[in-house]
């Protein structure tokens, strides 16, 4: 039972990690399912860079954000981001 609650452990850790790499980040950043048919996360930089809401487009189906399309938007965000020190968690 211990192992068990160890692994559970650094379960929650790594996911504590990754959710804040996530959110925290200064480069606009969406995550898809593994086929791409289906929005499951943006971050907030996502959300100010495309100028839509969250519920625009998680669980929506890649093909349908046509926010994607507009090249003009993907100018601003594709523009480099400073460097960032990233330190042990």
């Amino acid at each position: 039972m211990a192992v068990r609650k160890q692994a559970d452990e650094a379960i929650r850790r790594l996911e504590e990690r990754f959710s804040k790499s996530f959110f925290q980040q200064p480069a606009a950043i969406d995550d898809y399912t593994f086929d791409g048919e289906r929005c499951l996360d943006v971050n907030r930089q996502f959300l100010n860079a495309f100028g839509c809401q969250a519920q625009d487009v998680i669980d929506r189906p890649l093909a349908e954000l046509q926010i994607l399309a507009d090249e003009q938007r993907w100018t601003t965000v594709r523009e480099p981001t400073p460097e960032i020190e990233v330190g042990a968690y």
